[in-house]
């Protein structure tokens, strides 16, 4: 439809929702182009929200654009709901030797959170090995930015390995989450993940090494984050290689806590000889649903399948320890380590009293029998 090799535009299609059974076919209601550097018409949108705003419904695009040769810039537009481009913003500079993109928002609060990366290079360096930064941008509903945030450096996009750079942004209860993927040792790439209040103070930030196999280090990024009621589920591909020489590339699952950003639980998924990519998760009630595509490893011509993945995550379970400090059984006498003889001073090494300590076990035991101190 008029664009030459490499070109490209952002797509925005309202559709008209069926009742499930139904055999009607879905045709657009009406379909947006974007259009805002027509020289040189590199452009996507990467997710959309809607909005509820004085009684009206508005949408959110975020994704990039290049505003020169050699650049990537991230953009934010608002339309309403029948296709009218309300206001538009680029996040980034436009110029050249500079690489960015928006690539997940959230609502809250009567404000627009948007999620992505920029970076700069040099002359003459490609434009996927420009460093990154992962960001957090708050703006208003009238387009007006809050703040931004630079959550943390060492992203290199990869798109030989995992496709172009993508950072998850999910809010639950009150609080921002984002998700992304950086730069580690030994040329692996490691999961970031970070969590945001509203007035952009940093809660937590936890980085996870992938390692799917006790051993060996694996290279993750995330690529999808979801929230359910206690913890946050965070999915991406990781990639791997035997002892053997042997390389693949499947689909990682972490259940992380809320509070303090512990990992509380990590799954992976894949099939042999095959390459997995996640796109989506989605957390409704105790169930969770990843979709996304597998194709053959090394294969000869284009191929692939998609997968529809169901999990049920354990829910936490509470447990109450009975500490009876006054009790023999709940005590256990630490000895001191032998103290090397001073000829100075000849005073007896003292003894360390008793501590009361608390057991969770499956059985019952007594800890002065049952424990060795050390």
């Amino acid at each position: 439809s008029g664009l030459a090799s490499k070109q490209s535009v952002g797509l925005l299609v309202k559709f008209p929702l069926n009742p499930i059974g139904s055999s009607k076919k879905v045709t657009a209601l009406w379909t947006v182009r974007t259009n805002f550097f027509p020289k040189n018409q590199n452009e996507a949108y990467r997710a959309v929200q809607a909005s509820a705003e004085a009684g009206k419904t508005f949408l959110y695009a975020v994704g990039n654009a290049a505003g020169d040769a050699g650049n990537s810039t991230a953009l934010l537009a608002k339309y309403d709901s029948e296709d009218k481009l309300v206001w538009y913003k680029m996040l980034t500079d436009t110029k050249k030797l500079n690489k960015a993109a928006a690539t997940a928002l959230a609502i809250l609060n009567g404000h627009i959170y948007v999620a992505g990366y920029k970076g700069s290079g040099k002359k003459g360096m490609p434009l996927e090995n420009y460093p990154l930064n992962l960001m957090l941008w708050k703006y208003t509903f009238d387009g007006n930015l809050v703040w931004e945030k630079k959550i943390s450096a060492g992203f290199v996009a990869d798109p030989d390995s995992f496709g172009e750079m993508q950072v998850g942004l999910i809010v639950s209860g009150g609080a921002l989450y984002l998700a992304g993927g950086k730069n580690g040792m030994s040329s692996k790439r490691d999961v970031v993940i970070a969590k945001y209040d509203e007035k952009g103070s940093l809660v937590w930030e936890k980085e996870w090494r992938a390692e799917l196999e006790e051993g060996r280090r694996d290279s993750a990024s995330a690529t999808a984050i979801a929230a359910g009621f206690d913890r946050i589920y965070v999915a991406g591909p990781v990639r791997h290689e035997d002892k053997s020489g042997k390389k693949g590339q499947n689909i990682f699952l972490l259940e992380i806590d809320k509070e303090y950003g512990l990992v509380l639980a990590k799954h992976s998924y894949g099939e042999e000889n095959k390459h997995e990519y996640v796109s989506s998760i989605l957390s409704v009630g105790t169930d969770l649903y990843l979709a996304g595509m597998s194709l053959p490893f090394k294969a000869k011509k284009p191929e692939s399948d998609l997968f529809l993945l169901q999990y049920k995550p354990l829910p936490i379970i509470p447990v109450t320890i009975d500490v009876k400090p006054d009790t023999k059984e709940n005590m256990v006498a630490l000895e001191p380590a032998p103290a090397k003889p001073d000829p100075k001073k000849k005073k007896p090494v003292k003894k360390v009293d008793p501590i009361a300590i608390a057991i969770l076990s499956t059985r019952n035991f007594k800890a002065p029998v049952e424990i060795e101190p050390h």
